[in-house]
């Protein structure tokens, strides 16, 4: 038997008294689920995969994003993100707040990078490891290293810039 939610229903479950969820973001983001296996035992919930709508769109901004064409990746994103329910909202702008950081980069303004790559990262940070079928703990790692490398004195802008790989079938 399969019985369906309505998000306002797993909302509710988990807010304290003030009505505020308490939960850290990454939690809240797991009561994005929709649909309740129901079994003698208890129930089993199943996450609903992030990344159907728009799928396209995406692919092309990571393809943009891998060709160092980084306003284009970040209006393709933009797009998504401006329609997107959380918690894909959240994702893609911190995606988008990355790419944004390596354009502005790439147009020499090393502040603006640093404090945009620090946001997207802080949201980033908040997903699971493989996401929206991206492998993105890998590139949260490269992005790490650019945020040690921005905030350095000897910062070297020839630095390999991060890409953005598909996660396997079966992870995340």
């Amino acid at each position: 038997n399969i019985r369906r939610f309505d998000e306002t229903q797993l909302h509710a479950r988990n807010l304290n008294g003030d009505g505020h969820d308490s939960r850290p973001y990454s939690e809240r983001t797991k009561s994005r689920l929709v649909l309740c296996r129901e079994s003698g035992g208890g129930s089993k919930l199943k996450e609903r995969r992030g990344g159907v709508e728009n799928r396209e769109e995406f692919r092309q901004g990571v393809e943009q994003f891998n060709a160092e064409k980084f306003f284009d990746a970040h209006e393709s994103w933009e797009a998504i993100w401006l329609k997107a329910a959380e918690p894909d909202k959240a994702f893609l702008q911190g995606i988008t707040q990355v790419t944004a950081a390596f354009h502005h980069h790439a147009q020499g303004n090393r502040t603006g990078a640093e404090s945009l790559l620090q946001k997207g990262l802080r949201k980033l940070e908040e997903f699971p490891a493989n996401y929206r079928g991206v492998n993105l703990e890998k590139l949260r790692k490269e992005l790490r290293k650019w945020a040690t490398a921005l905030g350095e004195e000897k910062y070297r802008p020839t630095m390999k810039k991060p890409r953005i790989g598909w996660a396997r079938k079966g992870k995340g």
